[in-house]
């Protein structure tokens, strides 16, 4: 239980931070051309990781919030609901692998015009 108490701030640093990497990565890269959608689903998940960041802030330290029980949980299941969006951003993204090299369009030009 301890190492699940020490990781705790590690995964919700991580879950918070990562989909902000991710969405400037799709935005601005230069290696890699993305379509519209993945670009949209990763300017989705900004407010979802900070959201979820939230969250387990408020969860964390729900004494000094007077959190009462019952509010406790509903937090707490829209933090997974939260948390289930993310994941399945990046599952779709895994998935479907939506870009293409950046200049990959040329090198198929030339290949044909050889061909």
């Amino acid at each position: 239980m301890e190492t699940l108490e020490t990781l705790h701030p590690l995964f919700s640093a991580a879950g918070t931070v990562l989909p902000v990497v991710v969405a400037i990565h799709v935005l601005l890269s230069r290696k890699r051309v993305y379509p519209l959608w993945a670009k949209i689903i990763w300017i989705v998940a900004i407010p979802i990781g900070l959201s979820w960041g939230f969250l387990g802030w408020i969860l964390a330290h729900r004494g000094s919030y007077h959190v009462g029980d019952s509010m406790y949980h509903k937090l707490a299941e829209m933090r997974w609901f939260l948390w289930g969006v993310i994941l399945g951003f990046v599952t779709i993204f895994a998935i479907a692998k939506p870009y293409r090299d950046f200049g990959s369009e040329k090198r198929k030009d030339g290949e044909n015009r050889e061909g």
